[in-house]
């Protein structure tokens, strides 16, 4: 591994109530976050030194002289969600649909083939309900759906259309129940 990396980037976030527009949309929210970010990763000589194999690739076929940096493994240079939740306290009930976006990122550093292992942008649909009961509102049931658009997974190597991977995505459920003392 290399013994260093560079990091950056920015998050945004926001969330509004939408009684604001009307007070028949009270306890109804809408929220958002946007996150750009951006990393250099320089390889050491003991990485480039694994690159190729006998009787696969060149140094010169893998260019490993343009390889010399590459960016973190499993970081979106873009990622967002958006939100929007329905909250009624007195009654104890919280819903919320969340869509979320990541971009295009690296999979996996490869010294074996002509560039790294690049993961498409996918996107993901979200729903959780939760509801609390008893004298003090001290349970709360909680089910969550999640992954409802499953989208396909793709992995290819690094601007090309070589597809190395591909695979769909489960949705997944849970059901919890809580008490609190």
């Amino acid at each position: 591994n290399s013994e260093s990396a560079i990091v950056y980037g920015i998050e945004l976030e926001g969330k509004v109530g939408l009684e604001r527009l009307n007070d028949r949309l009270n306890g109804f929210k809408l929220g958002g976050n946007l996150i750009w970010s951006d990393s250099e990763l320089t390889l050491d000589p003991m990485e480039t030194g694994i690159w190729g194999r006998p009787g696969g690739f060149t140094w010169n076929e893998l260019r490993g002289t343009e390889r010399s940096t590459r960016k973190l493994e499993g970081q979106s240079e873009w990622i967002y969600n958006i939100d929007f939740s329905y909250t009624n306290e007195d009654w104890g009930t919280v819903a919320t649909m969340i869509y979320s976006f990541y971009d295009d990122r690296l999979k996996a550093a490869s010294y074996l083939t002509y560039d790294d292992i690049w993961e498409d942008g996918y996107d993901s649909l979200d729903l959780v309900l939760s509801q609390k009961f008893g004298d003090e509102q001290d349970w709360q049931a909680k089910f969550a759906a999640k992954n409802l658009t499953r989208p396909d997974r793709i992995e290819r190597i690094y601007q090309t259309d070589t597809i190395v991977a591909k695979y769909e995505t489960g949705m997944s459920f849970s059901l919890s129940l809580e008490k609190n003392f």
